[in-house]
């Protein structure tokens, strides 16, 4: 079984909530299999605001504590944030080659892909949304977005999340954005963010869910057993 290493602390409640889901497959794979756990390696950074240091090198940043991983013994590496994919090409470029790292966008577009939805609703970050259309239009989907008011909206709980603040009228206000995007003709909705999923979860909406929390808990998952 292959060492999983995740780079978290973007936000912290974000990685937790990636390390559980991790910890839910393993069991009820491994049963009774006391051995049937892989060896887990996180690297929680202490900068949960890390985007808006302003002066921050913050690809060089997010590549040596990634490399960290690497150094540690991780072989498949998950980076439990979608902004931090701007920083992607250089934080491979950092790591030796011994450990693969996840494309989390690139895994989510591709399974809504293979669920046979075309038109997807987006919400994220905007510093995600363009890694988001790129990745989704390779696909061939039609990417359904939030308006300018929406979008302030969710940026806005995304930073209340990031300060430990769960409400149910936050919940609320996810749900009112998610369900104007299906009104618009989205078949599925995408939570481009992982924050997002601290709040939302499928269980809140009556259409399809798709967390990037999830998706990359499914492929660190396939990629270690």
């Amino acid at each position: 079984m292959k060492t999983i290493g995740i780079l978290g602390g973007m936000g912290p409640e974000a990685s937790a909530d990636l390390y559980q889901q991790l910890i839910d497959r393993f069991y009820k794979r491994a049963g009774s299999d006391m051995h049937g756990y892989p060896h887990i390696i996180i690297n929680s950074i202490p900068v949960p605001d890390i985007f808006q240091q302003a002066g921050t090198p913050i690809g060089k940043y997010l590549a040596e504590q990634t490399r960290l991983l690497e150094k540690a013994g991780a072989q498949v590496i998950g980076i439990a944030c979608n902004s931090a994919h701007n920083y992607l090409n250089e934080i491979r470029n950092e790591l030796t080659g011994s450990a693969e790292l996840i494309d989390m966008i690139a895994e989510v577009a591709h399974t809504v892909n293979a669920a046979r939805f075309r038109k997807i609703g987006l919400m994220s970050t905007t510093m995600s949304k363009p890694l988001y259309m790129r990745a989704l239009e390779k696909e061939r989907l039609t990417v359904i977005g939030m308006s300018s008011d929406e979008q302030t909206r969710v940026e806005s709980i995304i930073n209340q999340i990031l300060s430990g603040v769960k409400s149910e009228s936050l919940r609320d206000s996810l749900r009112t954005v998610a369900t104007s995007l299906r009104t618009q003709g989205a078949e599925c909705i995408v939570l481009g963010c992982t924050d997002l999923p601290v709040l939302l979860k499928s269980s809140d909406v009556q259409f399809p869910l798709y967390s990037s929390t999830t998706v990359l808990a499914d492929v660190l998952f396939q990629k270690a057993t």
